[in-house]
């Protein structure tokens, strides 16, 4: 379940949160809800695929309510990855999720393949990756929802990253990133992603930290 960092937590977690979010800035964002630091959600469970197999993978949740966003954390591979997701890109992905979940259970997806030109929705957005932590940036990568048959050929929602160049060294690309969720685990998403649902945890802070 959720829990707000303790202080020694953060300290070991900085160099992760403050490279990936870059939440260092001038002006205040429009997006702020309040002065508070990141707080962890209850995990998200997935599918990847690893060596061309399929494997279930626990996702990392963070909000962030000085920018209203939330990082998407995982291990792919060698990378531990991090996607950031703006109130933006949530709104488009509770879309594309309901049109999805719409199509499948009316039985009537298209039956089509999945490219780079067949998606519910696309944006830009923030992803991060390294090694030991999240140690390179990229701002560029294209975001797509989209849905594919993956387990026993049946219809998975679809989060993809693609490839886009570090924001530093033009020459190195971050990681391909598809996470793929079952029409429950998708709901099961959601209902930690709601806004409502992230502005009560603000709410929650402020009624502690004005409390008189």
């Amino acid at each position: 379940m959720r829990k707000i960092f303790s202080a020694l937590f953060l300290v070991s977690l900085a160099f992760v949160f403050f490279s990936c979010t870059s939440t260092k800035e001038t002006e205040v964002d429009p997006n702020f809800l309040g002065d508070y630091e990141p707080i962890q959600l209850e995990n998200a469970m997935g599918w990847v695929t690893l060596f061309d197999k399929e494997k279930p993978k626990e996702i990392e949740l963070y909000f962030v309510p000085r920018t209203n966003r939330v990082e998407m954390y995982f291990r792919d591979l060698q990378n531990r990855v991090c996607v950031i997701l703006t109130p933006e890109h949530r709104q488009m992905m509770t879309d594309a999720a309901l049109q999805f979940l719409s199509e499948q259970e009316a039985g009537n997806l298209p039956d089509r393949k999945a490219n780079s030109k067949n998606f519910y929705s696309q944006s830009v957005a923030t992803v991060g990756w390294g090694v030991t932590g999240i140690s390179r940036i990229t701002k560029k990568s294209k975001l797509q929802f989209n849905y594919e048959y993956f387990r026993d050929k049946r219809p998975y929602f679809l989060l993809k990253a693609l490839p886009a160049p570090d924001q530093d060294e033009p020459d190195v690309f971050s990681p391909t990133i598809e996470i793929f969720f079952s029409p429950a685990q998708l709901e099961a998403l959601y209902e930690i992603l709601r806004q409502d649902a992230l502005q009560a945890l603000v709410d929650e802070l402020n009624a502690k930290a004005y409390a008189y």
